[in-house]
């Protein structure tokens, strides 16, 4: 596997492409209302990342130049994170120890083969080359990546409640 940011890829519009279509096909949310609506959550969870931290956007490549997956990523949360996302406000606190973010997503086939600990590595490698102390990242409480965050040495720094859902601050110090 390579891993290269959006800005180092050979095509980053066909790598940008390849990653949005993962992003689609893992995400929890499957059904919109149309088209604004399917508009905003890809600005929200991917391409804020893409276009506001391109040297931050990791792809994961195979052998053959296919992209296996992502890891959209910021060294530290912007304004502009928690005007998309006016949740994240209750765990401010705790962002605060761990700076940077990442959301991180790979195509069916490429799961549960140790690529996605290879690719936190590597962008935990590359906070930890700038001084960055934390990542963090927020997901449900009872979802089952946590046990794979867990695995990768992330821990809940905070929760919150949001209606009927439970969120976690899952962080890691550097």
């Amino acid at each position: 596997m390579q891993i290269l940011t959006l800005n180092e890829s050979p095509s980053p519009r066909t790598g940008l492409e390849a990653a949005e279509k993962i992003f689609f096909e893992s995400s929890s949310k499957q059904t919109f209302s149309g088209e604004k609506e399917r508009s905003q959550f890809r600005q929200r969870y991917f391409s804020v990342y893409a276009e506001g931290d391109p040297d931050w956007f990791l792809l994961a490549y195979s052998e053959n130049g296919t992209v296996l997956g992502y890891l959209a990523g910021s060294p530290r949360m912007r304004e502009e994170h928690f005007q998309l996302n006016p949740y994240l406000e209750g765990f401010r606190p705790a962002m605060e120890r761990y700076p940077a973010h990442l959301h991180i997503n790979f195509a069916a086939e490429a799961r549960g083969l140790g690529l996605g600990s290879l690719l936190l590595a590597e962008f935990e490698q590359r906070l930890s080359q700038r001084s960055i102390p934390g990542v963090h990242l927020v997901t449900g409480a009872a979802e089952r990546n946590v046990g794979f965050y867990n695995k990768n040495g992330y821990v809940e720094a905070s929760r919150i409640q949001i209606g009927t859902s439970e969120l976690v601050l899952l962080g890691k110090r550097l």
